[in-house]
């Protein structure tokens, strides 16, 4: 890796690309360093990813799948408060490019330091040299811009395929958490159906759209109150926080589900999971018929 292959554009498009290609570039170095299957698939999720909150969730899986014995639960659950604010301050709207990504460079360089740590393997200094020039594009002269745009901002190399959440509108990949989310073959193909089906599209978002528009007039009603600006920004961190520890203990004492092979001729079971907060819960393209 090069030191000096972040350099600031005269444009602040080009600005944002390079931060966005640099820390793709971080992330897959980070996950070849750890050569874990985790990190494998972590290398090879990053170089397809064009947006900070993409990026995050990738961290964040990564974090998941990765067993760290010498990190305090403590400081473990204050980072991955990070990792969320990324993913879910650019969900709720409230976080900006610049912001995001201060955040992901900070939580990324310290989840390689830690990582690397309980390998036994040194931190390369080309790679925290990567890390902070994207820090000094990202408050060079183009920051102000950057604060006016959304953290979900999609740029960098790379183009979307013709058939991908990608390419739905915004609200509606925040309503449904679709950022970076890739496809397997049999939800491309249901996908491409709703999109070319008359009227199949209308009535599968009708239901979402309702959910949108409940959740929009919640904020709004949460915006007119107290609970504005600041307090706002405080309330969701104790929630990430509070998301925080429940993943850690997901982490540290997983759920197993385990199935009692018998005379029948069921294989293999497949399991569906929903969040309380999920606006849609249906079963995935293809899980009924594989």
């Amino acid at each position: 890796m090069e030191e000096d292959s972040v350099r600031c554009p005269e444009t602040v498009e080009g600005a944002a690309s390079s931060i966005v290609d640099a820390l793709r570039l971080l992330l897959s170095s980070l996950g070849a360093l750890l050569a874990s299957n985790a990190g494998l698939k972590a290398a090879q999720d990053a170089a397809e990813l064009r947006s900070l909150p993409a990026l995050g969730k990738a961290l964040k899986r990564l974090w998941f799948d990765t067993p760290i014995s010498d990190w305090d639960t403590k400081e473990q659950a204050v980072w991955l408060c990070r990792v969320l604010a990324v993913t879910e301050g650019s969900r709720a709207g409230i976080l900006s490019f610049y912001g995001a990504g201060l955040l992901f460079c900070d939580a990324l360089a310290m989840f390689a330091e830690v990582s690397l740590a309980e390998l036994d393997v040194p931190l390369d200094e080309a790679w925290i040299a990567q890390a902070l020039a994207v820090q000094e594009v990202l408050r060079g002269r183009h920051w102000e811009q950057m604060q006016q745009w959304p953290a979900d901002r999609r740029c960098g190399g790379g183009s979307d395929p013709l058939v991908s959440p990608d390419r739905l509108p915004k609200s509606l990949k925040r309503a449904l958490d679709l950022e970076g989310v890739r496809l397997t073959k049999a939800q491309t193909a249901g996908l491409g159906i709703a999109f070319l089906m008359p009227g199949s599209m209308t009535i599968a978002m009708g239901g979402i759209g309702a959910a949108m528009l409940v959740k929009t007039a919640r904020d709004l009603s949460s915006s007119s109150s107290s609970e504005a600006g600041d307090s706002r920004w405080q309330a969701l961190q104790a929630e990430w926080l509070k998301h925080a520890h429940t993943l850690l203990r997901r982490k540290t004492c997983p759920v197993e589900v385990r199935f009692a092979v018998g005379s029948h001729d069921v294989q293999t079971i497949k399991v569906s999971l929903y969040s309380v907060k999920d606006a849609l819960c249906a079963m995935p393209v293809g899980s009924l018929a594989s």
